[in-house]
């Protein structure tokens, strides 16, 4: 027997599809991605069983490091629910909650050993939803380093904004787990570290809303587009135009933390190293969040409470000022412009 809730779905696609979609991806109306399966109900026309995952469990299940049965099966019962699909309407579905009997009939469970694998459909084709191309209009000389330069540090910049907005009071326990690892992992003691950290916070979105070239055009001018989260791709650029609207302000904040660091001998130091006082470290904390606050990083405070080290915690935002500083120089060179296009002068012969 069902139970009628206030949650509903969005459909996004089917990743299984025969005859109709056997595995449905859905996004519920709290914000968990969603998966379902076809199953058989005599009270339902179409009857589907779903489960809200995680972010960080669903990237694992496309990464093919869990099956889909793990998912429904070790899933806490207040995620499980029930569907109709041809109620579907607008691309909206109401979602209904199963009883015991329901949750203890092995029946509606997906068999082990089907992996992602198994998908018709590629995710990355319906995972379309929320995002945007965004283009940047570049003039004067380019060559490769320049353009790797540039995306490089756009990606770099937008894989930290877009993990930093997850860690919002709602954010799953899994998610914020896998933040945390992210930063603990590495050592910080040199460019090893933020290299490896970058690097990992670009693998984590590229399974949930990855930034990828679309589009080059070479002549001068030009431009670049990239594809990415909306939301996050504008906040990136406000970041840079901030930056750009006060350079000498943050520019100092930067520096003033940066010998804060050098006289605590903690710029090459471990994570396990500490501020050499309770007031140097709160001092130093409290100046990191506001300069983060005000070039636009999302969720700040969150992310110094999540840090064991409050070292750690001050490189990596200091790494985070100098990647949109490194962007924001090609615009104060007037090489990229994110609102239109430079104007192309061009002289006749006769002039």
């Amino acid at each position: 027997m069902v139970t009628k809730t206030s949650i509903t779905a969005s459909y996004k696609g089917a990743l299984v599809e025969y005859d109709g979609p056997q595995l449905g991806y859905f996004v519920s109306s709290r914000d968990y991605k969603m998966l379902a399966v076809a199953v058989d109900r005599d009270d339902m026309d179409y009857a589907m069983f779903a489960v809200e995952v995680s972010d960080a469990l669903f990237d694992r299940y496309l990464l093919g490091k869990t099956d889909l049965a793990s998912l429904f099966r070790t899933a806490p019962k207040t995620r499980l629910y029930f569907l109709d699909f041809l109620t579907l309407h607008d691309n909206k579905i109401k979602l209904w909650k199963a009883d015991l009997q329901d949750l203890g009939n092995d029946d509606f469970y997906p068999l082990p050993g089907l992996f992602s694998t198994t998908h018709t459909s590629n995710f990355s084709q319906i995972n379309e939803v929320g995002l945007e191309t965004e283009r940047f209009y570049i003039d004067g000389k380019w060559d490769a380093r320049d353009f790797a330069q540039f995306s490089g540090k756009l990606a770099d910049t937008y894989s930290l904004v877009r993990i930093s907005s997850k860690l919002s009071s709602a954010a799953d326990l899994e998610d914020r787990d896998l933040l945390v690892s992210l930063i603990e992992d590495r050592r910080w003691q040199g460019g090893g570290s933020y290299g490896g950290f970058y690097a990992s916070t670009k693998e984590k979105t590229r399974h949930d809303y990855p930034l990828n070239v679309i589009g080059i055009e070479y002549h001068s001018p030009g431009y670049i587009d990239m594809r990415g989260h909306a939301e996050t791709l504008n906040e990136v650029i406000a970041s840079i135009l901030m930056y750009l609207d006060n350079r000498r302000k943050f520019d100092e904040e930067y520096r003033g933390l940066h010998k804060l660091l050098q006289r605590e001998g903690l710029l090459s130091a471990d994570k396990s190293r500490a501020f050499s006082s309770e007031e140097t470290r709160s001092y130093a904390v409290k100046r990191c969040i506001s300069l983060a606050d005000n070039l636009g990083l999302p969720n700040t405070e969150k992310l110094s409470a999540m840090c064991a080290s409050a070292p750690v915690f001050v490189k990596v935002i200091l790494s985070f000022f100098r990647r949109v500083k490194a962007l924001s120089l090609f615009y104060v060179e007037g090489r990229v412009r994110s609102d239109e296009p430079p104007i192309s002068i061009r002289f006749d012969s006769d002039q």
